[in-house]
């Protein structure tokens, strides 16, 4: 038994070796084909061998590993075997190029054995087993430039891990995720296998890190809830067939009736017909017996009893005639009712059929739900693997694992989407622009994708079509919280429209409550209205949702400031700095603090740890340099004046205060060229600045004359 079975190219063999040495080091046993030696029957048996002792199958993932026959039949074993196979990504490959490789290899004249053991495989659809397979399992990123021992180090923890369990734990999470996104849609629940894996990853998974979160739960009990409603579903369609077969024996029995009812009338047609005959002989043997009676007086006691039973024939024959009428009316009366008793029997068949046409519509309905969340849950897994990608430092994986995506899926919308966030976050707008596009064509109301849109559109400075686009998406889906979001956000910092921003946040809020930033963001638009009550009243309750969150307690500390509330201020912002001590906003909000206090030292130790954190951040080279200036530091203050306007270069109050502080130094004797001076204060006139008479006159002292306005 050994732990490790490592499959790679030879060509990797310089990698692979350095890896096999540091698996060793660990006291790991590793099974590795070292020796150069070639294919064989015999030689690909040991291999085998090789693959189902090993605890773990680690395959080295390259162009030259995935072009070559015996790494992919490795692959392939060890998928059959259910093989623990840790991939470990080295170089990005593409399928095209993977397959032609193979092709022109087993096509060599001296690859003989080789394409024996392949046994006649087919090169596409071996590829995309296996890669397909690969690409459900996390990726281990192994950059070329990395620190080879830490990341070794790294790797070796997730040889030992329990990996299953956490790749289950990140599987069901995605899921779980999506489904709660999508307002807890009963289609993208698990079904069947799906929901038997979870719920026995589940029974397995007390003790265990990470352990299930509340969502796992819910996720897997609801699955469980629409399993049992699919059931009922399905016995209903059995009870719909018994209800068909029920009918049918009705019907059936229908039809004998009718069948009895008919030979009732017919024998009650024949009977009528004998009685008539009867009659007939009746009256007959009545006119006999009169003549009798004419013709033989002496025999009239004969004639009377002959007459007498002349007379009962024919009161029977009319009473064999009333009880023939009664039978063709009971046998009507039987037709009558085996057409009734058939049309109902018809009237069962048709609801029979009718159910059972429903229940199969009900199971292809949970039929395509199940394909779809099957489908989508692929996809998001993909998704987060390939953020992990990102997050490793491996950004061509990322794209690569859509790219194959794509291939599989081409209609699918949310993929295209999707891709275009990887592409968003490595900076690449122009192909994330062209993906949001994309699967907006694919589906014109795909509100996530018009919203991501316009996300492109805000970071490329086109802060109204970005607005655009998050107002099409709430058309699109009046539900669809982050454009909500996104145009409160540009109410508040690009248009400066405060009761918008307002307004657009509380939709926000209150479509999802429970969102710290969202209440934060409103808090800010608040203290600009000077509604600073409102403003900390949703700080508060951003803190109670997220006590940790900084951004919270630096903006309650602002409209505390902004009160005149130091104490509070300054504990905000205490609190803001401890939780994120390098949080450069709250060291210039302390230091503004300190500074309306008169606390310069404290003030100049913020302003210089926020610039020494962000040395873009212009808000505390300006308020560092009025610092300076109440010390009377005036050439410290023109310096971070002059840095502050290389950021906002059309600020009318930087350019007269640094007109100030040259002119202090002209009073003060320094070596100044008023041009220097009356530009400044020139330009902050143009910007709309007026210039206090009193400034005005200390400038004239130094024969510096600017235009009043």
């Amino acid at each position: 038994m050994s732990d490790v079975f490592i499959s790679y190219s030879r060509v990797d063999k310089e990698f692979v070796g350095n890896l096999r040495e540091m698996l060793l080091e660990k006291e790991q046993n590793v099974w590795i084909d070292w020796e150069n030696i070639p294919p064989s029957q015999s030689w690909w048996d040991e291999i085998k061998k090789g693959i189902a002792r090993a605890n773990n199958v680690v395959v080295v993932l390259s162009p030259n590993s995935m072009a070559s026959p015996i790494c992919q039949m490795e692959i392939e074993y060890a998928r059959e075997l259910k093989k623990r196979i840790i991939p470990v990504f080295i170089k990005a490959y593409q399928r095209e190029e993977m397959i032609k490789a193979i092709q022109s290899r087993m096509a060599v004249k001296e690859e003989i054995t080789t394409r024996e053991i392949w046994a006649g495989r087919n090169v596409e659809h071996l590829f995309d087993a296996n890669d397909n397979e690969l690409k459900h399992i996390n990726f281990f990123m192994f950059p070329a430039d990395a620190d080879f021992e830490k990341r070794f180090e790294e790797l070796f923890a997730v040889i030992r891990a329990d990996y299953a369990h956490k790749e289950e734990h990140t599987s069901l999470q995605t899921a779980a995720q999506l489904w709660d996104r999508q307002k807890r849609d009963s289609s993208y629940l698990l079904l069947d296998k799906e929901l038997e894996d979870a719920e026995a990853w589940l029974a397995k998974a007390a003790g265990k890190i990470p352990p299930p979160t509340e969502l796992h739960l819910a996720f897997i009990e609801a699955s469980k809830k629409r399993t049992r409603q699919l059931r009922n579903i399905r016995r209903a369609s059995v009870a719909g067939v018994v209800v068909s077969v029920v009918a049918i024996v009705f019907a059936l029995a229908a039809a004998w009736i009718g069948v009895q009812a008919n030979e009732s009338a017919n024998l009650a047609s024949t009977r009528e017909a004998d009685a008539v005959i009867r009659g007939a002989t009746a009256e007959s043997e009545v006119l006999i017996a009169s003549t009798r009676e004419a013709q033989a007086l002496n025999s009239e006691a004969t004639a009377n009893v002959q007459v007498i039973a002349a007379s009962t024939r024919e009161s029977e024959a009319l009473n064999s005639e009333a009880t023939a009428n009664a039978q063709v009316i009971v046998a009507s009366t039987r037709e009558s009712e085996a057409l009734n008793s058939e049309a109902t029997a018809n009237a069962q068949v048709l609801l029979a059929n009718t159910a059972e046409a429903s229940a199969r519509e009900q199971a292809n309905i949970a039929s395509t739900a199940q394909a779809n969340a099957i489908r989508e849950q692929e996809i998001t897994d993909i998704y987060s693997k390939a953020m992990q990608s990102l997050t490793d430092g491996f950004p061509e994986a990322a794209i690569y694992l859509f790219d194959t995506l794509i291939v599989k899926y081409p209609d699918v919308a949310s993929i295209y989407n999707f891709r275009g966030l990887v592409f968003y976050a490595l900076n690449d707008n122009d192909k994330a622009l062209a993906d949001y596009s994309h699967a907006i064509e694919l589906n014109p109301l795909y509100a996530d994708a018009i919203n991501n849109r316009g996300n492109v559109y805000d970071v490329q400075g086109d802060p109204e079509s970005a607005a655009r686009e998050f107002e099409r998406a709430i058309e699109a889906d009046p539900q669809y919280a982050n454009a909500y979001y996104n145009l409160g956000i540009h109410y508040l910092y690009d248009s400066a429209d405060y009761a918008s921003a307002i307004g657009y946040l509380s939709t926000y809020i209150e479509l999802v409550p429970r969102d710290p930033y969202g209440y934060v963001e409103r808090g800010y638009a608040q203290s600009f209205l000077g509604r600073y009550d409102e403003a900390i009243a949703d700080y508060v309750r951003a803190i109670e949702l997220n006590p940790d969150y900084a951004a919270s307690y630096n903006n309650r500390g602002n409209a505390y400031l902004d009160l005149g509330e130091y104490d509070d201020a300054l504990g905000d912002y205490n609190r803001a700095i401890e939780l994120d001590p390098e949080y450069a906003v709250a060291y210039n909000n302390r230091g503004n603090a300190y500074l309306d206090l008169g606390e310069y030292d404290n003030a100049l130790g913020d302003y210089n740890r926020a610039i020494e954190l962000d040395p873009e951040y212009a808000n505390a080279y300006f308020n560092r340099a009025l610092t300076h200036y109440d010390l009377g530091d005036y050439e410290d203050a023109v310096a971070d004046y002059d840095r502050y306007l290389e950021f906002y270069p059309e600020d009318a109050d930087a350019y007269y205060n640094r007109g100030l502080s040259n002119m202090n130094l002209a009073l003060a004797g320094e070596n100044i060229d008023p041009d220097v001076i009356e530009a400044d204060f020139e330009r902050a006139v143009e910007l709309g600045m007026t210039i206090p008479n009193d400034v005005e006159d200390l400038l004239s002292d130094l024969g510096i004359s600017i235009g009043v306005q």
